[in-house]
């Protein structure tokens, strides 16, 4: 059957934050000579009143019941998921499941789960990596609910753009960095147009393709 689209925009749930969820404790892997390093990088003393950027935040939202939405859409029931709370941060507080009409089973291959974190109502697939994609690269939480660190030091300095590929000696850019804590490489943040809303997405790619 073909993919159907749900819209729930303007669609208001209420809500309440049960907490912000915190970070894993780490184990750094870089040697003090990085850490000296990154301070020679420096374009600019650090900023303090600007390193709220470097907070994950991860605020866990509760709708404690979907009644707006429940007729929203023909053939889909929303089930509460027992497991949901700040205990279990990758658990989603709801599953969307499509029910076939000619017989009244789920398609099971289109379970999807409402993401914890974002403010409005977003689901993703658990059948594929679709969820779990997004809470690793948006809010820094895996499927064994372990979370990303923040990261530190939010501020400009002079970094090179390195690629394999390139023939040509690449030349220091002032750019906005944070540090990952584990390696304490400079990762660019809120460097693009797509990226001002939500600054750390680079870093916690980074996480993920590094240190996971």
């Amino acid at each position: 059957p073909q993919d159907r689209i749900f819209d729930y925009a303007g669609i208001s749930v209420p809500c309440k934050v049960l907490g912000i969820v915190p970070d894993n404790v780490f184990k750094t892997t870089a040697e003090n000579e990085k850490v000296m390093a990154n301070n020679n990088h420096l374009a600019s003393c650090i900023d303090h009143s600007k390193q709220h950027i470097c907070s994950l935040g991860r605020k866990c939202h509760a709708r404690t019941s979907l009644e707006p939405i429940e007729n929203l859409h023909e053939n889909v029931k929303y089930l509460k998921n027992p497991l949901f709370g700040i205990k279990y941060p990758y658990e989603p507080e709801f599953f969307r499941v499509e029910i076939d009409p000619s017989n009244g089973h789920p398609f099971n291959s289109r379970r999807a789960g409402l993401c914890p974190y974002c403010p409005n109502l977003v689901f993703h697939n658990l059948k594929n990596s679709n969820y779990s994609m997004h809470l690793a690269v948006y809010h820094g939480v895996y499927p064994d609910n372990y979370t990303t660190p923040n990261p530190y030091n939010f501020g400009n300095y002079y970094v090179k753009k390195n690629n394999k590929h390139r023939k040509t000696i690449p030349q220091a850019r002032n750019r906005k960095c944070v540090i990952c804590p584990c390696c304490h490489e400079l990762i660019e943040a809120a460097c693009t147009q797509k990226t001002v809303d939500k600054p750390l997405v680079n870093y916690l790619r980074h996480f993920r393709d590094h240190h996971r």
